[in-house]
Parts: C-alpha cells; structure tokens; sequence
C-alpha cells in the first residue's frame, strides 16, 4: 500500500511539473502592463505603420486597417529593452518636432504615458533615441520575418 502511495505521489507531481505554462494572449488594448509602441506616420498617402510590444514579449504590426500578431520576443530580451528607456535616459528626453514624414515613440504603464515625435528640421532626437529607435524597428522585422 505505501508503495502505491509513493507511485501516485510521484506521478502527480510529475505531471503537475511538466504541464506547461498557459501563455495568455492579449491585444494593446487590453493589456495592463508597460508597452512601447513605435513606427512612423505621414508622407503623400499619410498612412501609419505601427509596431507595439508588450511587457509579455507580445509584439504587434499595424498599418492601415490591417492588425497582427507577429512572434513573441523572449522574456530577456523583453525586460531589457523596458530597462534601456530609463537606462538610456530616454525617459527624461523631451522632442515633439513632426515632420513630413515622422518617426514616434510612445511608452505607456497604467496611468504613465511618456511620447517622442521626430522628423522635422528644427530638432534632431538625440543619438540614443535614434539608435533604439533603430534597434526596435530591427527587432520586430527579425520576429516578423520569423512567421514567414
């Protein structure tokens, strides 16, 4: 009888530790943790291109009326582009300068929402907003050609 006992002790927990975590699927509207959203906007046709990642490595492509989801950054890559804000001082960084044809920026966690708008001639974004701009834009297209 103990013998059983041990066998059905182990098997559940077993099987409770190999059952995989459910990942939750939410959309930019619905999600309640921090998100950065970046694209640009404008030119002749005036239209938006629009990438949005969500703390829970979620990242979504929108342009026009079309709205995806696209692969799923990992967990460490998603925690140290939120910590590159701050550590880059991008937070405390101020440029609302359109243009033409614009580059945006937006943060957001809750309550706190932070925006860089650049493309015009008056102000340049710094270096650092330019190059995680840059690194943003590379990483979703590195997830997004990973569908295909």
């Amino acid at each position: 009888m103990k013998y059983l006992f041990v066998v059905l002790l182990i098997s559940a927990f077993l099987w409770t530790s190999c059952k995989s975590k459910e990942i939750i699927h939410y959309t930019p509207e619905t999600f309640e943790g921090e998100i950065i959203s970046f694209g640009n906007r404008g030119g002749f046709a005036g239209s938006e291109t629009r990438y949005t990642i969500l703390s829970n490595g979620q990242i979504f492509k929108s342009h026009r009326r079309d709205s995806r989801e696209i692969e799923r950054l990992d967990e460490k890559t998603v925690k140290q582009l939120f910590q590159n804000l701050n550590n880059l001082g991008l937070m405390d960084e101020e440029i609302d300068n359109p243009g033409n044809l614009s580059m945006f920026m937006d943060y957001s966690n809750g309550d706190k929402t932070k925006k860089w708008l650049w493309g015009g001639q008056s102000k340049n974004p710094s270096e650092n907003l330019k190059m995680y701009a840059r690194m943003l834009w590379r990483l979703a297209k590195e997830q997004e050609k990973a569908l295909q």
